[in-house]
Order: C-alpha cells, then structure tokens, then sequence
C-alpha cells in the first residue's frame, strides 16, 4: 500500500484507505472510529498546510529583501562609477580651460 494511502490508527501501522470501500460493511461504532481517525488526520494535514504555507511566505519574503539588497549594492556601484567620471570629466575639463586661458 502507498503510505499516502494509509489511514493513521493509532498503532503506527496504518489501515488502508481502501477500508472505506471494503465489501464487509463495518459496524457503526467502526465506522465513527474510522471517521474520527479520518478527521484527526484531516486536522493534522491542515496544520502542516498552514505551516508550509507561512514557511513559504517567509522564504518568499526572503527572497526579495535578497534581491532589493543585490539590486541596491549594483545600483549604489553604478551611481558611485558615475560619479567618478563626472568628476574626471569636470577635473579633465578644468585643466584643459586652464592650459589653453
């Protein structure tokens, strides 16, 4: 049986799934157990649901502070080369109007 396919009961060894549907039909007090093991482990999925869901989130969230921070330090570089060659630019334009006035 697939684990996936395997229904907690509280021994650790699981009941397959395919009891649902098994020809014997089950005893009313089998059956509220079985639907109560089946809500526990509906309980028990939705958690873990949410929690991968927050941890998603966060990992998401991660993400683009990494992103925005790499694209500010570019960014920062770029504005400081910039810069560079303006004041080369204007240092270089300086001494040319003073070697020719």
């Amino acid at each position: 049986t697939h684990p996936a396919a395997t229904i907690p009961d509280g021994t650790g060894s699981g009941s397959p799934s395919g009891d649902v549907l098994a020809a014997t039909p089950l005893a009313p007090s089998a059956l509220q157990a079985q639907n109560e093991r089946l809500r526990e482990e509906n309980e028990r999925l939705r958690r873990e649901n949410e929690h991968l869901i927050v941890e998603a989130a966060l990992h998401s969230a991660l993400q683009k502070q990494l992103v925005e921070a790499a694209v500010d330090e570019k960014l920062g570089q770029h504005l400081q080369a910039a810069q560079e060659r303006v004041i080369e630019a204007a240092v270089q334009a300086a001494v040319h109007r003073l070697q020719r006035g």
